[in-house]
């Protein structure tokens, strides 16, 4: 691109990536955990690296592993913690974070079983102890956390169902009053029984956190209004009417707008598994709408957003769950909201389990994590991918900026490089010019190039932590 020679033209902004190919290839370390339950990854000692939890069974008990890093992507030996016993050893889904604004990150854990959460309290170090229970109305299907009032604290949205007959669920927000206790705001009940995940996601960019969920043949969408209340649900109901099995959010085309891809399945009975079904895409058009885009051949798979090759374009993961007959792989995406080639044999886990994605060695690249039903947890560090702006350390949240250096003289366009991380992770970055915002890249890393007139211009760049807060890292450049 020219130049521009005239200092009161408008800045252009070019997306920018790697054009050219990058091998696909993750290097797998095997460790003890318990089975069956959900994981996450946080700095939950905030000494920099990010560390995993794992809520599961061990020994017939309910229980959350922490395994602490002791370098850049290795761990220790798990430390378990045990939940309170319900007669049932149910700990299903683990997430992280700091309930009673002491600095630590605490952890929430679901049951499968009761309808309650367990929180345990970070004692500041990475060790944990009992924390409060929260009694929800029905079973915990699938929950998540946002700040939906913008009070500054924590919010749970659930996804609660009766498996008795009459069968029931129903979406749930509860409002965080501090030192996790939470009174129920809003109840919607759900008209379909079949009701398995939920996420918590900003698709329309008005800074109000939105719910999704996968209902029968549906993908519901909640939007978030500013005081923590719920308006009336979009619906996506993909072209083959089967059951949506999962669902990935990320901008899968890099206009700044989060995305989704549906994927779907025939099921064969309500207490079976998946037969077929397909994956669908559709792009997000700004005015809470979405459009199908296109298709792909698969199904019946659950599916996760990642970078697997370092080109700052979202891939995906896909697979089912069976430890034992399962599939693993995944879909490297073009950054236009199409997809090409199938990558299927550079994973270390080749059966199922539950996936969690993050740079955990602090390379810029994608790294994931997934814990198996029969005990096993397998940290996957990518090796093959490109490196981008290695962000800061997940001790606290901060945005880096790691081109252009401050002072200096570049010409025109000019490439930023850019990274962002907390204890908890980065959802989103920011990249301003002289006060005005120009571009929106989701996720932790980010490559742009300006179109700059002649002049010294300031460079920041804004890093979104995944549930509240912001930071800010700024360079000052001159175009000649």
């Amino acid at each position: 691109m020219v130049r521009s020679l005239v200092s009161l033209l408008p800045i252009v902004v070019i997306l920018w990536a790697n054009v050219s190919s990058a091998s696909v290839t993750f290097s797998g370390t095997q460790y003890n955990a318990p089975g069956n339950g959900g994981t996450v990854s946080a700095d939950l000692n905030r000494d920099g690296w990010p560390d995993v939890a794992v809520a599961g069974d061990w020994a017939g008990q309910p229980v959350v592993a922490v395994l602490l890093a002791t370098s850049s992507g290795q761990f220790g030996a798990e430390t378990n913690y045990s939940l309170p016993p319900n007669g049932f050893s149910d700990a299903s889904n683990v997430l992280a974070a700091d309930f009673n604004k002491d600095g630590a990150l605490d952890l929430i854990i679901s049951r499968r079983s009761a309808p309650q959460l367990n929180v345990l309290w970070n004692n500041g170090d990475g060790t944990f102890r009992k924390g409060p229970t929260i009694n929800l109305g029905q079973k915990p299907s699938s929950f998540d956390l946002g700040d939906f009032n913008h009070d500054g604290l924590l919010d749970v949205a659930t996804l609660e169902c009766n498996f008795s007959y009459p069968l029931a669920c129903s979406v749930n927000v509860y409002l965080g009053k501090g030192s996790a206790i939470f009174v129920k705001s809003q109840v919607v009940h759900l008209k379909s029984a079949v009701a398995d995940h939920l996420m918590v996601a900003d698709l329309n960019g008005d800074s109000n956190p939105d719910i999704v969920i996968s209902r029968g043949t549906q993908l519901v969408i909640f939007w978030g209004q500013s005081a923590g209340t719920l308006a009336s649900p979009s619906y996506l109901t993909p072209k083959d009417n089967d059951d949506v099995e999962s669902f990935a959010i990320a901008d899968f085309n890099n206009d700044g707008k989060l995305d989704l891809v549906i994927d779907t399945g025939t099921r064969l009975s309500s207490f079976m598994g998946c037969l077929s079904g397909s994956m669908w895409i559709y792009k997000n058009t700004g005015g809470n709408k979405f459009s199908l885009v296109g298709s792909l051949r698969g199904g019946c798979s659950f599916l996760h957003r990642i970078d697997m090759n370092g080109d700052l374009n979202q891939d995906l993961i896909f697979e089912n769950g069976d430890p034992n007959g399962g599939f693993f792989g995944g879909i490297l995406g073009n950054g236009d909201e199409t997809f090409r080639a199938l990558q299927s044999q550079s994973f270390p886990n080749q059966g199922g389990g539950s996936v969690y994605v993050r740079d955990l060695n602090l390379d810029s690249r994608d790294d994931y994590i997934v814990a198996d039903a029969l005990g096993g947890l397998t940290v996957a560090l990518q090796t093959g991918g490109f490196k981008n702006c290695a962000p800061p350390n997940s001790a606290k949240l901060a945005a880096k900026i790691c081109t252009p250096a401050t002072g200096s003289t570049s010409a025109s366009p000019l490439l930023v490089r850019a990274a962002g991380n907390s204890p908890v992770g980065i959802v989103q970055l920011q990249v301003w010019v002289d006060g005005v915002k120009k571009a929106v890249k989701w996720h932790d890393e980010l490559a742009i190039k300006l179109a700059l007139p002649s002049g010294t211009h300031r460079v920041a760049v804004i890093a979104t932590d995944k549930y509240m807060g912001t930071a800010k890292s700024s360079v000052t450049v001159t175009v000649p």
